[in-house]
Parts: C-alpha cells; sequence; structure tokens
C-alpha cells in the first residue's frame, strides 16, 4: 500500500482514501529544488511542523536516513526532504510549501532572464552607474547610509561594479513600518518590483516585539490582516537578499530607511529622493508624491494611504524615466508652495539638547536675550523642545537677537547654530552648552526658502556672532 494508507510506527495515521499532501503542492520537486527544500524544512523545523512520522529528527530515525544526531538539511538529498515533507499534512504545512514553491518560481524566472531581453526599456549602457554615481555624490549619502553592519542580526553585502555588468538588472524595493514596544520603525511589509513593474516578492511582516501601534492611516496594514502572520524580519531579509544575489543594482526613495529595518548594508543602490532636487536647496529631499506629481504626472497615495508595492513601482519608473535622459539630470524642481500655520509661526525649535535634558534649561538660553521671553516650553522628541511666544512677531525678534551663526535647515529655514546657553553648567554635568535654534518656516510664512551658507568663523566676535544678518521673518 501506498504510505498515505498505511498506519505509521509513531502511532499517526492518515485516512484511507485520503490523497497524499503533495497532490496540493503547486507543483513536484526535483533535483534543481534542493535550496528550496531546505529553506521550507528549515521552516518546518522554526514553526515545529510535525508529519506522519513526527518532526524532521524522528523522520530521520524512523526512515533510516539518519546521520548521527545531525538534522540540519542542508546535509541531505532532495530525496529525503522530499519525503519529509510527503508526510506533512496540515494545512499550515502544505500553505508554507506553496509559498516556498511560489517564491521560488518568481526568482528562477527573474535571474534567467537575459540582461539583452528585447522587452527592457532602452537606455545607452553605463547610465545606470551615472545614477549610482550621483546617490552617492549627495553631501546626505555617507550619513544616511552609515549602517551598524557590525551588529548582530545584520548583513553586509557589497557587489563590485567592476564585476557587473555594464546594463545591471535594477531592482525596486520599499517597506511599510510600524511601531513597537521597542521601536517605532519596526518592519511590516516588503515589496520588490523588477524593472517592467512586474511584482517579485510580497509580504507582511511580523515584528518580534508587541505591536502597538499598526499606522493604519499611513500603512493600510490593520489588525485582522496580520493575525496569521508568520513570516519573521530575518526570513523576509534573506528572501530579499536571494532577488539581489546575482548583483542587481536596488532601487528605492529614501532606500537608507527600507535597508534599516530590513537590517541589510547593500551596495549598489539608487536613491530617489537624492538624485533629484529642489531649486536653491542642496540637502532638501524630495517627497516620492512630489516627484511622481511633477515628472510622472500621476497622483500618488490619493486616499493618503501607503502602499508599498505601488511606491516601488513609481521608484523604478522615476529611475527608467532619468535613464533615458541619456545621462543629462533633471533639472532642479521648484519647491512646493506649503504655508505653515499661523500657530506653528509663534514657535522656535531649539534642538541639539543633551539627552535627559530638563525644560528649566531653557530658561537660560533666553534668560540673557533682550528680546522677548517665551510663554511656555514643550518637549517635541528626545533633544528638541518648542519655545512658545505670544505671538509671531514677538518669536522673529527673539531669533534675530539670539547670537549664533547663521544658517538654514535643509527646507531653507532660517536656524542659528553654537546658541550658548549661558548658565547652564548644571554642576558640571554638560560644561559649555551649545545648542541650535530655527524658525518654524522661511520667507512670507512659507515651508520651503532657500540655502543662506553659514557664516565663516573669524576671530572677531562681531563677525563670528551675528544676530542681525536675518532679513527673512517668518511671518
Amino acid at each position: 500500500k501506498p504510505w498515505w494508507k498505511r498506519r505509521h510506527t509513531c502511532g499517526r495515521m492518515v485516512a484511507l482514501g485520503t490523497a497524499p499532501p503533495s497532490s496540493r503542492w503547486r507543483r513536484p520537486f526535483d533535483e534543481g529544488d534542493q535550496e528550496t527544500l531546505v529553506r521550507i524544512v528549515k521552516e518546518a523545523q522554526a514553526r515545529k511542523f510535525a508529519g506522519t512520522c513526527g518532526d524532521f529528527g524522528e523522520f530521520l530515525r524512523k526512515s533510516g536516513h539518519a546521520n548521527g544526531t545531525r538534522t540540519d538539511p542542508r546535509r541531505y538529498s532532495w530525496k529525503v526532504l522530499k519525503s519529509f515533507l510527503e508526510t506533512l499534512v496540515e494545512e499550515k504545512a502544505v500553505v508554507c510549501i506553496n509559498r516556498h514553491q511560489n517564491y521560488a518560481d518568481i526568482r528562477g524566472k527573474f535571474t534567467t532572464e537575459s540582461s539583452e531581453d528585447p522587452t527592457r526599456r532602452s537606455y545607452p549602457p553605463g547610465v545606470v552607474w551615472e545614477l549610482v554615481r550621483r546617490t552617492e555624490a549627495h553631501p546626505c549619502f555617507q550619513n544616511k547610509y552609515k549602517f551598524p553592519a557590525y551588529a548582530k542580526g545584520w548583513k553586509r553585502d557589497w557587489k563590485n561594479p567592476e564585476k557587473l555588468p555594464k546594463r545591471p538588472k535594477l531592482v525596486a524595493m520599499d517597506c511599510e513600518m510600524c511601531e513597537t514596544e521597542k521601536s517605532n520603525k519596526a518592519l511590516l511589509s516588503v515589496s520588490l518590483v523588477d524593472e517592467r513593474g512586474t511584482l517579485l516578492y510580497h509580504t507582511l511582516v511580523k515584528p518580534k516585539a508587541k505591536i502597538i501601534d499598526y499606522r493604519s492611516e499611513l500603512t493600510g496594514v490593520t489588525e485582522e490582516e496580520m493575525k496569521d502572520v508568520k513570516v519573521s524580519r530575518a526570513e523576509a531579509s534573506r528572501h530579499v537578499r536571494s532577488f539581489l544575489k546575482e548583483g542587481a543594482v536596488l532601487v528605492g526613495h529614501s532606500l537608507n530607511h527600507d535597508l534599516q529595518a530590513l537590517r541589510i548594508d547593500y551596495r549598489p543602490v539608487i536613491d530617489t529622493s537624492l538624485i533629484f532636487q529642489y531649486e536653491g536647496l542642496s540637502m532638501a529631499l524630495p517627497s516620492l508624491e512630489v516627484l511622481s506629481s511633477r515628472l510622472l504626472h500621476r497622483q500618488l497615495r490619493t486616499d493618503k494611504k501607503h502602499n508599498s508595492t505601488d511606491d516601488a513601482k513609481a521608484t523604478i519608473e522615476l529611475v527608467l524615466l532619468e535613464l533615458e535622459r541619456d545621462g543629462q539630470a533633471t533639472l532642479p524642481l521648484k519647491a512646493p508652495e506649503i504655508k505653515v500655520e499661523k500657530e506653528e509661526l509663534k514657535k522656535l525649535l531649539v534642538h541639539s539638547l543633551p539627552t535627559g535634558f530638563d525644560l528649566q534649561l531653557l530658561h537660560h538660553l533666553f534668560r540673557s536675550n533682550p528680546g522677548p521671553a517665551p510663554m511656555r516650553f514643550e518637549k517635541c522628541r528626545q533633544n528638541s523642545a518648542f519655545a512658545i511666544f505670544k505671538s509671531a512677531e514677538d518669536a522673529n525678534l527673539a531669533f534675530k537677537n539670539l547670537l549664533g551663526m547663521l544658517g538654514s535647515d535643509y527646507c531653507g529655514r532660517p536656524q542659528k547654530q553654537n546658541v550658548v546657553v549661558q548658565g547652564a553648567n548644571n554642576g558640571g554635568r554638560w560644561g559649555k552648552l551649545e545648542v541650535a535654534v530655527r524658525k518654524m518656516a522661511a520667507h512670507n510664512g512659507m515651508m520651503y526658502g532657500q540655502d543662506i551658507k553659514n557664516a565663516k568663523r573669524k576671530r572677531k566676535s562681531s563677525n563670528r556672532f551675528n544676530g542681525s544678518l536675518d532679513s527673512s521673518p517668518q511671518s
């Protein structure tokens, strides 16, 4: 009798006449599926799947295939692994097997396509590497892509461009994040698409820590959808890296956040937030919605919810559009005309404060300032707080009278650095304390302004600390 009609020595029994589990698989396994079979058995071990002959270790002993006490599936042939999977009759095990087969089929199709495929978009060879160089040349790149790849759980994979083709494959990625008890940027979903916009991989991810905010209004993911999700961050990371194994160029928008969530340090990359810029703002990073609207003439996120697949497709379209320009960079875009709310104009942001600071510390900042004093202070982040004034005019005057090095932030909003907090020594805890103070808006209350070059340091204090350079009121 075939095995699925027999009783087994482990005391388990499959109902007579029931079709074997393999009949519910997407397709039969063969010798080319060794890697896929290993991945499935490893997941079966991690999720403690047991078949009619027990778990994988019991199966090896009862079938006579045991190699000592070793249960590493990489040490066994594809036929042994396939025989074990045939004993898994539970529905969740069959679903797991089909998921891995589907993933393997998509990946196999992706990696076997010829780089000379005539259906690929036409652009000159070598232009891809020009976009990679433009990404790495951006002043924000080194800071944003400096990952702790030495830490536990991280994987570093830097490809040598000299060993990759002039027209490498492009893979676009986008992730969605949620807030857990341990992180406010925990991985929630990941999507990969190729340069045709075909979905290569998409999955929801279950964080280890308890989720306290799904951010459903942005991610579109609800608690109900996450009930049966078993995919871990490590598993999602492994699948993503398998698509990059052949040396593809990874594309994304603010891709550093996605790589940080997956704990992958990968090169080469093309970051669409770094290859496009606003006019007169060298450090401002255009949003994906603005780029999609201005360059692709398509509205993204019309319901204000992010969709990782749609976002990934938008980034690959932006890159292909730039590639077809034959190396000629798109001219800087005009910054969006966004008005800051009037109530926000009454505030000054004080940042670069010491960790664990007390709001009482901020009183020292304005005590020696001849300008108006704030009505109150509010913490907004770990190292920053708002100074709230009676009116926008008072906030402007207080900022003007502060002694510091005048410059601007990445949006072109005026700010002063090296502002010394007088009398804030706090018994030697911080020593000489310097902070930064900026306005909430640029000229005429607009969100975006123009770069202001930092004043050069000179010996004379009148040149080094200029409190009268500000000629751009925020209201």
